[in-house]
């Protein structure tokens, strides 16, 4: 990243320097522009970025390659919607039924467990309905059970250990993109840093952020000040290059 940066200082500064611009000489007289060195303070947050953003994307690939290798099991049968459960639970909130597990409602919805969990549902308790109550407590026993297989299937792959991983790997980026939101400065160096973490979270795809931008003016509130931002950081990087960027 400084060398490009201090490349173009240079030629800028050269340029003035042969027009006479602030210097108070005649150009053939104007001394070479000196350039300045990268902060040991912004060297630092390059090395960051590139390091935290190369653990969160080899984590995230990780996990997501052996979240493959996982084999879930099939949910029990209790969970399928029997005929009767409309007319147990009728005088309830109705659950959602439209998520459907090969081709069947089920109670297994995350939405539909927190209706059984909640507190209309515990009231069936105390109206005596013992077969409400019955089902209930077999339609939650058995989501208990399914989960802990599901999670015994991801242990046995690494899967829960590759998921640890990455949430840690994005926590770590997460902080370390508030610290650069939260920084103020003038140097073009750190300025780099913020657009190259704004390019990175798109991918580093220009296209997903022109991408960005455009929907950013679609909407009603805070679309230009969002626009121009993201334009910056993208104008910015084509100024002044990634050439010390760190891929993963």
């Amino acid at each position: 990243m400084s060398a490009p940066v201090t490349r173009r200082r240079a030629l800028v500064a050269s340029a003035a320097a042969a027009l006479g611009i602030g210097a108070g000489v005649a150009p053939a007289l104007a001394a070479p522009a000196a350039v300045p060195a990268v902060s040991p303070e912004t060297k630092a947050l390059q090395a960051e970025l590139a390091r935290l953003s190369r653990e969160y994307r080899v984590a995230c690939r990780e996990a997501d390659e052996v979240s493959e290798r996982v084999e879930y099991p099939d949910p029990p049968e209790a969970l399928y919607v029997r005929p009767g459960d409309r007319s147990l639970f009728m005088r309830q909130p109705e659950p959602s039924w439209s998520d459907k597990a090969n081709g069947r409602d089920w109670w297994a919805d995350p939405r539909t467990v927190e209706h059984l969990r909640n507190d209309a549902f515990r009231r069936l308790d105390g109206l005596g309905c013992p077969a409400a109550c019955a089902r209930r407590d077999e339609i939650l026993a058995a989501i208990e059970r399914w989960e802990a297989e599901d999670t015994a299937a991801e242990d046995a792959v690494g899967y829960t250990a590759a998921q640890d991983r990455f949430d840690a790997a994005s926590a770590a980026y997460r902080a370390f993109r508030i610290r650069l939101v939260e920084m103020r400065t003038d140097d073009p160096d750190a300025l780099t840093v913020k657009a190259l973490a704004i390019v990175d979270l798109c991918d580093r795809s220009e296209a997903r952020l022109d991408s960005l931008i455009a929907r950013a003016m679609e909407r009603d509130s805070g679309a230009h000040e969002t626009a121009l931002a993201l334009s910056m950081a993208r104008d910015f990087i084509a100024l002044f290059g990634t050439s010390a960027w760190v891929s993963a």
